[in-house]
C-alpha cells in the first residue's frame, strides 16, 4: 500500500529539483542540502505512518469503565495527545502509590516529532538557496559553465562535437576574463578595488560552508532540547542506554520511555452524589512508536556529528585551494598523467589575474562534476588560444609598424667605440 503525505510529497519533488539546480556544488555539499533532508523525509514518512496508519499508544484501562468502548477510545486519544508521564514521576506515599503531575516529567516530545524533522528539512536546504543567489550575482555563469563542462566530457570520442564545445567554452572563458580585467579601470574599483568583483563567489561559497556547520550544531543542539536533554552529548549517553542491558529492559525509563503513566478526567452527571467533581483515573500506557523514535534520533544525531566532522574538514581543504593558487591546476595535470609546462605559467597566471578566485573555484566544480581530464584540457585549450590570439597581435603591431621589428631586445645605452662614455651623452656634445 502506497502512503502519500502532501507535504512531504511536495518537498520532495522540491528537493529533487533542488538537487538538479545545486550544480555548483562537492559532494559534502550535496550531504547537507540533498541526502540529509532525503533521510529526513524517509523518517518524516516512517513516523508519521506508525502514528497515524498504526497504533502509537495503547492504555491499560480501570474495569469500571471497559464497559464504556466510547469513552476508552476517547481516554487512549486523550492519553496520545497530553497528560502522559514518565515512571519517574510515581512516588510512595502513605501505603499507596500516586503520580506526581509535574510538567518536567511529561512525555511531550512525540506528537510533534513529524513536524520537527519536517521543519530541520527546511533547514538543510537554506545554506544551498543562500550560496544559489551567490553564485547568480557573479559574471561567470557557474551552472551554465559547468553542464558545458559535462557535454564536452560526454562528447569525448566524438571528434567534431568534442572539437566545437571545448573551443565554444574556452572562448567564453577568455572573453569573462577579459571583461573582468576591464573592469579596473571603473569607478566602483576606485572605492572598492578588486577584492569583492572577483571574489563574490568564493566569500559567498565559504560563507555557505560556515553556514552549514552553524546549522549542524545547532541542529544537534535542537534534538536535545526537544527531547529535553541538557547535556550535548545525548547521542552517546542514548547508545549506552541502549547497549546496558539494565537501562534498555527497564522500559519506563529513559529519554524514550515505551510504558508511560497517562492522568484523565471523566466528568459524571450524577454531580450531587461526588459533588460535581470529575472522577480522576491514572493509566498505564505503552508507546510502541517511541521504540522507533529511539533509532531515528540516536542514528540522526551520530549523523548530525559526521556532518560536522566531515564539514570541518572540507572547509580546511578549500582554504587550503584558495590560498595556494597554483595547487589545484598543478594537481589537475598530475591526476591526469600531464605535465604542467613552465612556459605556460606567465599565460596561466594572465587568465585566472582576471578571474580572480572565482575562476579557481569554478574550475574545483568543473573536475568534480565533469573529472579532472575535461578541466585539463579546458585549460589547456584556453592558454592555446591566449597564445594564438597574442601572437596574432604581434603580428599586427608589427604589420602597423615595420620599424618595430628591428627594435633590439635590449636597449645598450653605451657606444660600441668607447664602453665609458653615454651614448645619449656624446650625441648631445656632438
Amino acid at each position: 500500500m502506497s502512503v502519500s503525505i502532501p507535504f512531504v510529497d511536495r518537498f520532495l519533488n522540491l528537493e529533487a529539483r533542488l538537487s538538479q539546480r545545486v550544480k555548483a556544488s562537492d559532494v559534502i555539499d550535496r550531504l547537507h542540502c540533498v541526502f540529509t533532508p532525503f533521510l529526513l523525509s524517509l523518517s518524516v514518512v516512517l513516523i508519521g505512518t506508525k502514528m497515524h496508519m498504526g497504533d502509537p499508544i495503547n492504555c491499560m484501562f480501570h474495569t469500571d469503565i471497559d464497559g464504556y468502548g466510547s469513552w476508552k477510545e476517547y481516554f487512549q486519544q486523550y492519553c496520545f495527545v497530553t497528560n502522559t508521564y514518565k515512571y519517574n514521576s510515581i512516588a510512595y506515599y502513605g501505603g499507596d502509590y500516586y503520580i506526581d503531575h509535574q510538567y518536567d516529567t511529561r512525555v511531550n516530545y512525540y506528537q510533534w516529532i513529524p513536524f520537527f524533522l519536517a521543519a530541520q528539512m527546511v533547514a538543510f536546504c537554506l545554506p544551498a538557496v543562500f550560496s544559489n543567489c551567490c553564485f547568480k550575482k557573479t559574471t561567470l555563469k557557474f551552472e551554465d559553465v559547468i553542464k558545458a563542462a559535462k557535454c564536452y566530457g560526454g562528447a569525448i570520442g566524438n571528434s567534431k562535437k568534442e572539437s566545437k564545445l571545448l573551443k565554444s567554452i574556452a572562448a567564453y572563458m577568455i572573453n569573462i576574463q577579459t571583461y573582468e580585467r576591464s573592469r579596473t579601470d571603473d569607478v566602483f574599483q576606485a572605492w572598492c578595488g578588486s577584492f569583492l568583483i572577483r571574489r563574490k563567489a568564493t566569500i559567498g561559497y565559504l560563507l555557505h560552508k560556515v553556514l552549514c556547520l552553524i546549522n549542524v550544531v545547532f541542529q544537534m543542539w535542537v534534538v536535545a532540547f526537544f527531547l529535553g536533554i541538557t547535556s550535548w552529548k545525548m547521542g552517546f549517553i542514548q547508545a549506552t542506554a541502549i547497549f546496558n542491558p539494565a537501562l534498555r529492559n527497564n522500559t519506563g525509563f529513559g529519554v524514550f520511555p515505551r510504558t508511560v503513566m497517562c492522568h484523565t478526567e471523566k466528568s459524571t452527571s450524577v454531580g450531587q452524589e461526588f459533588g460535581a467533581k470529575p472522577i480522576g483515573y491514572d493509566f498505564e500506557c505503552l508507546l510502541p512508536v517511541n521504540y522507533i523514535n529511539e533509532k531515528v534520533f540516536l542514528f540522526l544525531w551520530f549523523w548530525f556529528l559526521m556532518l560536522f566532522i566531515l564539514t570541518a574538514c572540507n572547509v580546511f581543504c578549500w582554504f587550503f585551494v584558495f590560498l595556494f593558487p597554483e595547487f589545484g591546476i598543478k594537481g589537475l595535470f598530475d591526476r591526469s598523467n600531464k605535465k604542467f609546462e613552465e612556459a605556460d605559467k606567465q599565460s596561466y597566471r594572465e587568465f585566472f589575474s582576471g578571474l580572480g578566485v572565482d575562476g579557481r573555484l569554478l574550475f574545483a566544480f568543473i573536475s568534480i562534476h565533469a573529472g579532472d581530464q575535461v578541466a585539463v584540457n579546458i585549460v589547456e585549450e584556453i592558454l592555446k588560444q591566449m597564445a594564438a590570439k597574442r601572437l596574432e597581435k604581434k603580428e599586427k603591431d608589427d604589420k602597423d609598424d615595420p620599424e618595430a621589428g628591428n627594435i633590439p631586445d635590449k636597449i645598450s645605452l653605451h657606444d660600441d667605440t668607447t664602453e665609458d662614455t653615454p651614448l645619449f651623452f656624446k650625441k648631445s656634445l656632438a
